[in-house]
């Protein structure tokens, strides 16, 4: 669908170029008239699509600050999403810890209730933890 100023300024110009050539001198006045008409037409509508063309840059700027701002935010977003999910992880691997090392007290009592440590029975080293160990690495 024609956008009714550009219809309004066709028919303008039509009608300027129509008196232009149909008109002698006298009618002048009504041509330039007509001309006069035709360019306020087109310096409206010149203005308006400057100002559609600003509304969408400053809607694109905005838009692109958003963009900006989430990219700075996003590390710290992954780490807090990592954090999360690691961490029944890390309750996981703190039970199994003490299980063991209660495991191991029990059987270092057994052990010695058999009237100290026999020849055939190994002592068990203490648990180690597996995020030190790998802490350890990552340092390295």
């Amino acid at each position: 669908m024609i956008d009714p100023s550009v219809r309004e300024l066709t028919d303008l110009e039509i009608e300027a170029d129509a008196t232009t050539v149909a008109a002698p001198q006298p009618a002048a006045a009504v041509s330039d008239d007509a001309e006069g008409r035709v360019e306020a037409l087109r310096l409206a509508l010149t203005e308006q699509q400057l100002r559609d063309a600003q509304q969408r840059l400053g809607e694109s700027q905005r838009q692109l600050l958003e963009m900006e701002q989430l990219l700075r935010e996003l590390p710290e977003i992954f780490e807090r999403k990592f954090q999360q999910r690691l961490e029944p992880l890390r309750q996981q691997q703190e039970r199994l810890l003490a299980d063991n090392h209660d495991l191991r007290q029990q059987l270092h009592r057994l052990s010695a209730g058999d009237a100290g440590p026999q020849a055939g029975v190994r002592q068990l080293p203490p648990p180690r933890r597996w995020f030190a160990r790998n802490s350890d690495r990552r340092a390295a």
